[in-house]
């Protein structure tokens, strides 16, 4: 690989230019994380999906697919029709690398979706027309893992540009809406989108070790 054919970047002037937005992501992290750990599992899935309406149900019935692997391979597709060969390749290693961990994780964890998890209570949970319902390997979330993950990448990437909020609200979207339509715990979308900024983390600093120079 060439080192010409790519844009390098730095690490640490890239850390320099994007650090309020991950504080922001840290400070979300941190509070969501003071949610999760006070409650248990079940008690904070019922408080958060209590309210259902027609037009939610549709809206994150869509939302939802900004955290599926197509989305992050479109995106990628994009950044090659421009020549950001660079960006794309960091893209695509990091959905890579978050979705291998996450479903590791997921296969090792074993643990219930909240359907089966409250059928073995004897309960039932609000299910959207038109979405598959899911019973096992909720532990972490998959898509919002991903969402996470691009959303932190596209941080580094495009260091200090207002937009960056744009990415950490989708993100977080992303992550309310496996709550909502049923097919994760909050505790599994918080441990997704720990993963997938670690994994946006690692993966950039790994690369920025072999190209030293500023992206911009």
């Amino acid at each position: 690989m060439q080192k010409g054919f790519f844009t390098p970047v730095s690490f640490r002037q890239t850390l320099a230019k994007a650090k309020w937005l991950l504080v922001w992501y840290g400070l979300f992290l941190l509070a969501s994380a003071a949610f999760v750990f006070s409650i248990n599992k079940g008690s904070s899935f019922r408080y958060l999906t209590q309210n259902h309406t027609a037009g939610a149900d549709s809206f994150f019935k869509y939302f939802t697919h900004f955290g599926d692997g197509l989305f992050v391979l479109a995106l990628c597709v994009v950044f090659l029709i421009q020549k950001k060969y660079y960006q794309s390749l960091l893209i695509f290693i990091t959905y890579v690398v978050s979705g291998i961990l996450s479903q590791v994780i997921k296969n090792v964890v074993l643990a219930d979706r909240p359907q089966l998890y409250f059928s073995k209570l004897g309960q039932t949970i609000h299910e959207v027309p038109g979405v598959k319902m899911y019973t096992i390997h909720s532990f972490p979330s998959g898509h919002t893992t991903t969402a996470f993950a691009l959303a932190i990448m596209l941080a580094l990437i495009y260091p200090g540009k207002p937009i960056h909020f744009l990415f950490l609200a989708m993100a977080i979207g992303v992550g309310f809406s496996r709550i909502y339509l049923g097919q994760h715990f909050p505790i599994d979308v918080w441990a997704g989108a720990c993963l997938g900024v670690m994994s946006s983390l690692l993966v950039f600093f790994l690369f920025s070790r072999v190209y030293s120079k500023p992206l911009l």
